[in-house]
């Protein structure tokens, strides 16, 4: 069985054939969970929370500036196969280490 997302690394497959292989993929993970394809529903969408203004002090923004961030990513998608593992390598590849901690 091919992973819908390791079919996209071959250029000789098209990107019809790859959403094929998506599309079956999907099917066969919703049989393997006992649901039938016609019961899948659209997610509600999501709450729009108020906007909030926040203002700063010039000085502090100039300290700020001077300071190294810390970055830390924490999420169960980082799991094998997970469609947000494969794209976030390319993120944590290029991260320049001299502008973060």
């Amino acid at each position: 069985m091919l992973h819908p997302f390791d079919a996209l690394k071959f250029p000789c497959i098209s990107l019809e054939l790859a959403s094929d292989i998506a599309r079956s993929y999907a099917r066969r993970a919703l049989e393997s969970v006992g649901v039938a394809e016609g019961e899948i529903t659209s997610p509600k969408p999501n709450k729009v929370l108020p906007r909030r203004v926040v203002t700063a002090n010039r000085q502090d923004s100039q300290q700020q500036l001077q300071r190294k961030i810390r970055i830390g990513y924490i999420s169960p998608d980082f799991t094998s196969r997970h469609p947000l593992a494969f794209l976030m390598q390319h993120v944590f590849r290029h991260h320049d280490k001299s502008q973060f901690i």
